[in-house]
């Protein structure tokens, strides 16, 4: 809905009067809020993706066996430094949010690391 403000916090809940305390991810609509997923401060690491999964939210409309749950993708971009997250999409069925982050923080940092033994240079 293109009428929608989103509020993403990283490991941390949303600071807003309108989203609930634990909502890591507060989706403001018509002016309703949604938590779509307490947040958490545990990163996942799977298939070279880093994941942060917000879970637990408010009851889906279309499953009230289900909750809301947002999926933050960081993508490693070392050229990104003051980036955004992107919606993806949203899935109203499951009601699962899945978002993209570009940045630079989600790169690994390669680290010269050797050592001189006498006329050689070990690698490590």
């Amino acid at each position: 809905n293109s009428k929608s403000l989103i509020k993403i916090n990283v490991c941390d809940s949303v600071n807003s009067t309108f989203c609930k305390e634990e909502s890591g991810v507060c989706i403001i609509s018509n002016g309703n809020a949604i938590n779509a997923g307490k947040f958490t401060t545990q990163l996942i690491y799977t298939d070279q993706v880093l994941q942060l999964i917000y879970a637990d939210g408010d009851p889906c409309k279309g499953n009230s066996n289900l909750r809301h749950k947002s999926i933050i993708s960081f993508v490693c971009n070392p050229d990104s430094t003051d980036t955004d997250p992107v919606l993806v999409s949203s899935d109203e069925k499951t009601c699962t949010h899945y978002f993209s982050w570009h940045t630079s923080l989600a790169c690994e940092k390669q680290v010269k690391c050797s050592v001189r033994n006498g006329t050689s240079v070990i690698d490590l």
